[in-house]
């Protein structure tokens, strides 16, 4: 029985550790996302009020590489992230921007 008491913790104590060790050799910079390489789900958006163009729709978004990126003036990480959206642009990837709490 005093065995017992011993090894049980031990084993707690050597899974615990495995399990940090492995974190701990992962990059933290990278996220894993449930979304990348899936289609787009389908969606209509009605035209906004004021103006006399078409709303927007899955079918808009055609195919190949494509990024729907939320941003807002005001937003500091938006402002730097900017160049970075422009070379994904110049490289051929569709970039549609959603503009989030401006005023017109």
């Amino acid at each position: 029985m005093s065995r017992l008491l011993f090894v049980v913790p031990a084993l707690v104590f050597v899974a615990i550790a495995g399990f940090l060790a492995i974190g701990l050799t992962r990059d933290p910079s990278t996220l894993p996302s449930a979304l990348l390489d899936r289609p787009a789900p389908d969606f209509a958006l009605p035209p906004l009020p004021g103006r006399d163009d078409a709303g927007f729709a899955r079918a808009d978004l055609g195919g190949g590489p494509m990024l729907v990126n939320f941003f807002a003036s005001w937003c500091v990480p938006c402002r730097i992230e900017h160049p970075i959206i422009d070379r994904l642009a110049e490289a051929g990837v569709t970039v549609h921007g959603i503009n989030y709490k401006d005023k017109p």
